[in-house]
């Protein structure tokens, strides 16, 4: 048995750090917690390499981070995983890069 505790395995993470794209257009990428504006610039620059073959849209991606609270629940009209989330309104912290 190993000593190493048990994390859940996200689909995109790159450093250790989850990423989550919200909207039609994947216009926020989030992640829980504050994470530092650098490492989550290279973690949203990693993941659209990844899923779109391409670099973030804009010049300073750092410069498209916040760090803000949210609240995140069931979306009742998806009731087989999916979520709403409500930026500034709740008590989950999280990093945000928004699309410029």
């Amino acid at each position: 048995m190993s000593d190493q505790p048990c994390t859940p395995t996200w689909r995109h993470t790159y450093n250790g750090i989850p990423v989550i794209e919200l909207g039609e257009d994947g216009e926020w990428i989030i992640a829980p917690g504050h994470i530092d504006t650098v490492a989550f610039a290279a973690a949203c620059e990693a993941f659209y390499q990844d899923v779109c073959g391409e670099s973030l849209p804009g010049t300073d991606p750092a410069a498209s981070i916040t760090h803000t609270t949210a609240r995140i629940t069931p979306a009742a009209e998806f009731p087989y995983g999916e979520y709403e989330v409500r930026f500034n309104d709740g008590d989950v912290d999280i990093t945000v890069w928004t699309q410029p």
